[in-house]
């Protein structure tokens, strides 16, 4: 009966090359799933220990008028009794960023505190130094207006486009459902007012200096221009009222949510798990390299020791005596 032949290892130089790499995998494999349960234990723990957070968002759009007049005859919007320095003064051209102006002011400092104060929001951010049982902040010090606002904008809020639609997104990620709720849906009616007291101010400076060159002039016909700007004022400041929905409407109202949006447990443990295993085969990987390069470095070492010794104890003779005499 013929003996059957052991089969050699196919002669490739990346196959032998993988083949080391998983006997060394397939020899740690029971050190690496160890380590690999411990880190996946620890991060469940710790995701354990984040507070759950609700996210909310509504999608508004803008409501703008790209195109509210300009100075020539077919596209011309003012009085026929105003000229075209009269025009420019009262009615603003809408600038090509407007859109991108309106989401740096909802990100700005002067509307985000008006937020913050209306919904007593410090407390909900800084709440780990509020005591709330004795109603004081902690060590006595309350966190400045500054804090709250750039800790609301990076851990609150949240404006992003509305796919890929010229819509934009408000959301907001609290600790209570409602709240996020709230204030997805009170900040594009909030920031409507914060504007319309912003022009409604730009106005109340053009119509003061109006007011104060009125009484500086002696003309008549320039009495007459003053009093009609001042009569485009007030019918600039009336559309102004007039607009509910400017320059945000909201489209889609948030609604409270009935689950948390962080944090990701199952995301949390499976990214612990695939990590911690990466980890390790790396690991395990790095330390065979380094015990195979320790190991070549130390016969290097010794078999560069045994020459020199080899060298030492060769017998020292002049010239002559290597020559064969016969």
């Amino acid at each position: 009966m013929q003996q059957k032949k052991k089969r050699e290892p196919t002669q490739f130089a990346e196959y032998e090359f993988l083949l080391r790499i998983l006997n060394i995998v397939l020899k740690y494999k029971y050190r690496i799933l160890l380590f690999s349960i411990v880190v996946t234990s620890a991060v469940i723990g710790l995701s354990l220990l984040q507070p759950n957070k609700y996210s909310a968002y509504s999608v508004v759009a803008f409501n703008l008028n790209q195109n509210r007049g300009g100075v020539t005859p077919g596209n011309y919007r003012g009085n026929s009794t105003l000229n075209v320095l009269e025009y420019d003064l009262i009615i603003d051209q809408v600038p090509e960023d407007e859109k991108d102006r309106h989401l740096t002011l909802m990100k700005s400092f002067g509307f985000l505190s008006q937020i913050i104060e209306k919904h007593q929001l410090k407390r909900t951010i800084f709440h780990e130094a509020w005591d709330a049982q004795n109603e004081q902040w902690l060590e006595g010090k309350e966190p400045s207006d500054q804090e709250a606002v750039d800790a609301f904008r990076s851990g609150y809020l949240g404006i992003a486009k509305y796919g890929s639609t010229d819509m934009v997104t408000v959301a907001i990620t609290s600790l209570n459902p409602k709240l996020s709720q709230a204030l997805s849906n009170d900040i594009p009616r909030m920031y409507n007012e914060y504007n319309l007291n912003r022009e409604i101010s730009e106005l109340d400076a053009r119509r003061a200096y109006l007011e104060k060159r009125l009484s500086e002039v002696r003309s008549k016909e320039s009495q007459q221009s003053i009093y009609r700007l001042l009569e485009s004022l007030l019918a600039v400041e009336s559309l102004l009222y007039a607009k509910n929905n400017y320059p945000l409407e909201i489209i889609i109202p948030a609604s409270e949510p009935r689950f948390k949006s962080s944090p990701k447990r199952k995301v949390w443990a499976i990214g612990g798990f695939v990590g911690s295993v990466a980890f390790a085969i790396f690991a395990v990987l790095a330390l065979s390299i380094f015990t195979a390069f320790r190991r070549d470095l130390q016969a290097f070492s010794e078999a560069a020791e045994s020459t020199q010794a080899d060298s030492a104890t060769a017998p020292e003779s002049d010239g002559d005596e290597w020559v064969d005499k016969n």
